[in-house]
């Protein structure tokens, strides 16, 4: 069932399967995992991220939307791991110019909403690279704590205002900063000791519930060590118990290195020969990859919410 080398990279999306219009498709009763799910996103926030950022906000949502709109009672936990690991909060000229702008933000560094106060307001796993992001703080960002029901560091079904938490710990908006590890990020955030009884994440991984990475990035590393995509893609199938069936991936990044006709452009774009993500996606059954050079991310992610549906009605739970 794998796209992950038959998707329309060039067009964002999977041939046939959506048009761009962004209304949600109905998909009748969908059955299979019945719409237990474990989402992970992993969101770049680098600084070159600028151009592309306001499109990815944009657009995410109605990722959820269409996911959700499967099943009558959707079962989810939906979690965004960091991916700076030496700033896992905040931007850095903040943490001089706060204390002389108080709490008009870090103008000129950054933005005016910034959130000064949050310095004295962090909690442990606030700082600890892997746990889930529940304070969003750069250009762009929500700027503020999301409170989330029930007190994880990730959202589950009974937020009564599931849509506003969503939109909350996903716009983690871009910073002065560059550099991505999403690989890292993704594994310190599906780690075992992060995931451990009374860690930062505990309860996010469910043994019966499907598995959904999200990886949005533009740049095309993955990790800051020189571990193989492989020995990645084995850690993640590992805490699935080697069940292919039951895990998914999305991935959204540069394409200009390896396809035919690609959509992104510019120096150096057809000559980047390394791409760990792309080929950490290859070593799933169930994977969907665009463009992030795309100028509307509406149709990949109407198509990779189908994907993620079709998937999740294969699944059977051991």
């Amino acid at each position: 069932m794998s796209t992950s080398s038959g998707s329309s990279v060039g067009s964002g999306t999977t041939e046939g399967v959506f048009s761009s219009t962004g209304t949600i498709p109905d998909f009748g009763d969908a059955l299979g995992c019945a719409g237990k799910i474990d989402l992970l996103f992993v969101l770049s926030r680098s600084d070159t991220m600028v151009d592309e950022y306001p499109t990815v906000a944009a657009s995410l949502p109605l990722f959820l939307q269409t996911i959700q709109s499967a099943w009558e009672d959707f079962d989810v936990h939906i979690m965004t791991a960091p991916t700076n690991k030496l700033v896992p909060w905040g931007m850095p000229p903040c943490d001089e110019q706060c204390p002389l702008n108080g709490d008009n933000g870090c103008e000129p560094f950054g933005p005016t909403d910034y959130p000064c106060w949050g310095y004295d307001n962090l909690d442990s796993c606030d700082v600890t690279f892997g746990a889930g992001v529940t304070f969003p703080a750069a250009f762009e960002a929500s700027n503020k704590r999301c409170e989330l029901y029930g007190g994880n560091r990730y959202i589950v079904s009974d937020d009564p205002d599931l849509e506003a938490s969503f939109e909350c710990i996903t716009r983690v908006g871009y910073s002065t900063i560059a550099g991505t590890l999403a690989a890292t990020g993704m594994l310190a955030a599906l780690s075992p000791e992060l995931l451990a009884p009374g860690a930062c994440n505990e309860g996010f991984l469910r043994d019966d519930a499907m598995l959904v990475i999200v990886i949005i990035t533009d740049v095309y590393n993955g990790g800051d060590s020189p571990v193989e995509p492989e020995a990645w893609a084995s850690a993640i199938l590992d805490l699935k118990n080697g069940d292919q069936s039951s895990i998914a991936v999305v991935l959204l990044n540069p394409d200009g290195y390896d396809v035919d006709n690609p959509v992104c452009e510019g120096p150096g774009a057809g000559n980047w020969v390394k791409k760990p993500l792309v080929d950490f996606l290859g070593f799933f059954d169930n994977g969907i990859r665009g463009s992030i050079c795309e100028p509307s991310f509406a149709p990949f992610f109407e198509s990779a919410a189908e994907f993620v549906v079709e998937t999740c009605e294969l699944y059977t739970p051991q």
